[in-house]
């Protein structure tokens, strides 16, 4: 997966035909200030493109602070806000310094932050590359208009509301598998299935069905590592979680036979409230005939979204599932579409 190297989460994504640029927002809560969150816009590109420029226009609830009674639109004046009992996180500022980009038309006040900045790509900004920050009591105020510089023929943009975007619902993933030789078992082999995601659902409902030929160890069924028996549990197929780590959807479901690895349960991906990206092993099955085995995974996240479903075989290594990224909420006054939108809380 192209975006898991980080831990990030989107709220939108740019979304040209050709263009694979995202938004990025990380948020934290603004160091001495109750009630208020810091919301850092970065952008993410890939391939040719690079940020160039940005005009950017964000209107509702902004703190601002001004040190020396001046505006601080950029971020020169961040070293002089301790002498005000400041931090800089308190302070709505594109995060550039003056003597290296040009700015037109900058304004900020207690309600706007605007201004179009242009000379980004010769920063050495890194990627993704903040461009903004919003400090705020009241993130359902909060209006973008955005339009980008990413060197293309035509500038990306975007308007909408902050909070709606924040709210949208993400999830992006991708199954990769790893082998070694069974131990013990001639001409076996034992596979693992990770899952790599990017969600900001916290909890999946996770339906999982691995079919082909399974070495089962013998004696009673052993869907989850914690059933296993004592010294095969590097050989028997199984799901790689302990019983007591997952909620089990409906016992009813599962499955352990030499040719069905079954269950139905929830799988914690991180807070719901945090998201992240990651990897985590869902299921290793030993076999000696790869071939004929295949897993269908089915993952639901939100009642308003069809189930994300990927499926694929052993063979070829690794295998690859689809790639699905969740639409976000439609936004008014759109120019480009933008699928999704990302973020992070701290």
């Amino acid at each position: 997966m192209k975006y898991l190297a980080s831990v990030i989460v989107a709220l939108f994504v740019v979304a040209a035909p050709v263009s694979a640029a995202k938004i990025i927002i990380k948020q934290i809560a603004t160091p001495n200030l109750p009630g208020y969150r810091t919301f850092t816009l970065s952008m993410l590109t890939e391939g040719s493109e690079v940020l160039r420029g940005v005009d950017a226009t964000f209107t509702g609830a902004l703190n601002q602070v001004n040190p020396a009674g001046q505006p601080t639109i950029l971020n020169d004046a961040n070293g002089f806000f301790q002498f005000v009992g400041a931090d800089p996180r308190q302070d709505s500022q594109f995060p550039f310094l003056s003597s290296t980009v040009l700015t037109i038309g900058g304004q900020e006040s207690n309600t706007l932050l605007k201004a179009a900045i242009s000379g980004l790509a010769d920063n050495g900004l890194s990627n993704p590359a903040p461009f903004a920050q919003l400090v705020t009591p009241d993130p359902f105020s909060i209006q973008t208009s955005l339009s980008f510089d990413l060197g293309g023929a035509n500038p990306v943009t975007h308007s909408g509301s902050l909070f709606q975007e924040i709210l949208t619902p993400i999830f992006d993933a991708d199954v990769s598998i790893e082998s070694a030789p069974a131990e013990g078992l001639d001409g076996h082999r034992t596979y693992t299935l990770w899952l790599d995601y990017l969600t900001n659902l916290g909890s999946v409902k996770f339906d999982a069905a691995i079919t082909g030929d399974l070495f089962q160890a013998p004696g009673s069924p052993s869907p989850f590592q914690s059933d296993a028996p004592l010294g095969l549990v590097e050989t028997d197929s199984h799901f790689l979680f302990d019983r007591g780590d997952v909620a089990i959807f409906d016992s009813a479901a599962e499955a352990d036979t030499i040719a069905l690895l079954q269950s139905d349960f929830f799988l914690d991906l991180g807070p719901p409230a945090g998201p992240t990206s990651g990897r985590v092993a869902i299921a290793q099955v030993t076999t000696d005939d790869p071939s004929n085995v295949a897993y269908d995974f089915s993952l639901e996240y939100s009642f308003r979204f069809p189930p994300l479903r990927l499926t694929g075989s052993l063979i070829p290594e690794p295998a690859t599932s689809l790639l699905l990224v969740i639409a976000a909420l439609a936004a008014p006054n759109r120019v480009r579409n933008f699928p999704a939108f990302r973020k992070e809380n701290q």
